[in-house]
């Protein structure tokens, strides 16, 4: 995973997305997928801080933060991290909301794993693969049955992961009228993005 000056450039990043999600039943299985996909992923991330000979405790600067004092520093938090630093840089109102949402995933994960939480007489962690698993499939499915392009995470896998939540965000605060300026341009360069794939694939048959 590499980052450039592009990786914090709203346009692109969501316009590169948006190329791969264009038909609505696609749209809205990502809409309720993926953040689930990422509450999955980083209550399995928390689980690292017992992968390891030891885990390293929150700095004492930071223990005075909610829950700062349970949380370790470990795979989930580095995760978060890089979240809510790209959903900030890459937009204030929607991002920002993202970025509270993560952290609140972080918090939130930790908790479930450090209390050795149980769903239907299952561990957490197991039914938080189950979900992970389940909603990757049906993001698979929305690709090749109904969108009929392979998932944007083969071409980017960065991109496609860390755009993802941001995505679902800001095609609900677009739905609302948010921006609209600025949705209809990203939406006109889509459309030319998924026009030059449809040439490109046409030329290839």
């Amino acid at each position: 995973m590499g980052f450039d000056k592009d990786s914090f450039d709203l346009e692109k990043q969501f316009t590169f997305y948006a190329s791969y999600h264009a038909n609505r039943v696609n749209v809205a299985i990502h809409l309720v997928c993926v953040w689930p996909i990422l509450a999955t992923a980083m209550l399995l991330l928390q689980l690292s801080s017992y992968c390891f000979l030891t885990h390293l405790p929150m700095p004492h600067a930071l223990q005075n933060l909610p829950f700062g004092l349970q949380a370790p520093l470990n795979l989930a938090l580095v995760m978060a991290i890089i979240y809510i630093v790209s959903y900030f840089a890459m937009e204030p109102i929607a991002g920002g909301l993202g970025a509270l949402m993560v952290a609140g995933l972080y918090f939130g994960t930790w908790k479930m794993v450090s209390e050795d939480w149980y769903v239907g007489g299952y561990p957490i962690w197991q039914a938080a693969w189950v979900i992970f698993f389940l909603a990757w499939t049906f993001q698979f499915i929305g690709h090749g049955v109904f969108e009929g392009r392979a998932p944007a995470l083969l071409d980017s896998l960065d991109q496609a992961l860390i755009t993802g939540g941001l995505f679902v965000l800001l095609e609900i605060f677009f739905f609302f009228g948010y921006r609209q300026d600025f949705y209809h341009k990203m939406m006109d360069q889509v459309r030319t993005n998924i026009e030059e794939f449809r040439e490109s694939n046409k030329k290839g048959q």
